[in-house]
């Protein structure tokens, strides 16, 4: 029920609901974590992964117990405006390099290149929430 409900959340315009075969696959897997993280894996799939459909092999990081590389496309399967591409990429690149770095804030920052407070400013306007780890990574408001 939980990957439904944040499935729902974080489907993009014209993407076809996660297959039952994905979903059996989230049920099979052990989630010593809390649901911020099942929460995390669903958002990381839908903004993700490219295309209209999630696949079993995009869940392959989750046997390893790792964080696999996306799967990129050269070719977008649809023309947009440049800016809206580059965004997608920006918002992409950004939660990749955030999972790489376990959602330290700080390092991701550090990684990109950029400032804290700019990474922060980014991550509103692409709507993606910061995980909550400790005080030190709380940007004030």
């Amino acid at each position: 029920m939980l990957v439904r409900h944040f499935e729902s959340k974080f489907t993009r315009p014209g993407a076809r609901p996660l297959p039952e075969s994905v979903v059996a696959d989230f049920a099979a897997q052990s989630w010593p974590g809390n649901v911020r993280e099942l929460r995390n894996v669903v958002e990381r799939l839908m903004i993700m992964v490219p295309g209209e459909v999630v696949t079993a092999a995009d869940l392959a990081f989750l046997a390893q117990g790792g964080v696999a590389e996306p799967r990129v496309d050269v070719v977008p399967d649809r023309v947009v405006p440049l800016h809206i591409a580059r965004d997608d990429f920006e918002k992409r690149y950004i939660l990749h390099t955030l999972a790489a770095q376990q959602g330290n804030m700080s390092r991701t920052a550090d990684v990109l290149g950029v400032e804290r407070s700019n990474l922060y400013r980014k991550m509103r306007r692409f709507g993606i929430a910061p995980a909550r780890r400790g005080d030190d990574d709380v940007e004030p408001v």
